[in-house]
């Protein structure tokens, strides 16, 4: 044994999280150098970078508005559909489980489900033309469409394979509906090749999303993994007025909100149970009953879900 070296323990150097990198980075929990408007991490791994925009309060003037999009750095960071460098690079070695800590949802969707808040910050405040909103969600949309179920689950068994791909697939449709739901409609409608009205496709996304979430319920009887879904469903399945009668899809909608019902009805009344189901179902109640549509009519303030 060397001199000097007897009786000697490591100690692991404290460092303080920084609060300052790009939220990608925040998200793959590694270190960001905090380059603008592309950090080196997401530069080397082709990644889509973005930083935290500061929220601007609604009341302020449009002028603010456009003085702070003149300093402010663009909120993300898109490659052109055709340009080289804008997917995400699932082939790459991971040193952490491919899953968010939040919910079991693929850390590749997670990603992009965080890329539609500044995009729908963007359009509410006007700080972005159409044709930028419109790149950026074609960007988002892309990346959801190129998520492969199948390969993550392959990769990622962390129960058996059946409940591994049905989970893949279940936040694959509903980080779909999630887009759908939230991002400016024009983008939306104009990402998809076929002619279809939001009406229409808002509903099979939806009939997609509940389907596999039946599927999964004939696995497990309950799961708190199902929640999140479960919730994108539930907003989808809103009915505008009673003229709705009329529509094909009305039956179905209010189907699923008696699904979705049935579903956290049933999680509130479990011996062991958080009031987190209750206020969910309080929430999705009161917004069918309000006969509005849209997301933010629905969850119009934080609520712990």
């Amino acid at each position: 044994m060397l001199a000097g070296t007897a009786n000697t323990t490591r100690q692991k150097r404290f460092a303080n999280r920084a609060r300052t990198g790009c939220q990608t980075c925040r998200l793959r929990h590694v270190k960001c150098d905090e380059a603008r408007p592309v950090c080196k991490k997401c530069a080397t791994g082709n990644r889509v970078c973005h930083y935290k925009l500061d929220m601007q309060r609604p009341g302020a003037s449009r002028a603010m508005a456009a003085e702070k999009q003149k300093s402010a750095p663009t909120a993300l960071q898109i490659c052109e559909p055709d340009a080289p460098g804008h997917h995400f690079q699932h082939d790459q070695p991971r040193e952490w489980a491919d899953i968010s800590s939040d919910m079991p949802c693929p850390t590749d969707l997670y990603i992009v489900l965080a890329h539609t808040s500044p995009i729908r910050y963007r359009a509410a405040f006007e700080l972005s033309r159409d044709d930028e909103l419109q790149s950026m969600t074609r960007q988002v949309l892309k990346e959801i469409e190129s998520f492969d179920p199948v390969s993550w689950a392959r990769k990622n068994e962390f129960a058996t394979k059946e409940i591994t791909l049905l989970i893949g697939q279940i936040y694959h449709a509903a980080v779909r509906l999630f887009a759908t739901l939230t991002l400016p409609r024009a983008a939306v409608l104009a990402t998809y090749p076929r002619q279809m009205s939001f009406q229409d496709l808002r509903a099979s996304q939806r009939r997609a999303v509940v389907a596999l979430v039946k599927q999964g319920l004939l696995v497990v009887e309950y799961s708190n993994s199902l929640d999140w879904p479960m919730i994108v469903a539930g907003v989808a399945a809103g009915t505008a007025h009673h003229g709705d009668e009329n529509n094909h899809d009305y039956s179905d909608a209010l189907a699923t909100q008696e699904f979705v019902d049935r579903f956290y009805y049933k999680a509130w009344t479990k011996p062991i149970s958080s009031i987190t189901a209750f206020l969910i179902l309080q929430k999705l109640r009161s917004y069918w009953k309000s006969r509005k549509t849209e997301w933010d009519d629905c969850f119009h303030e934080p609520t712990a879900c």
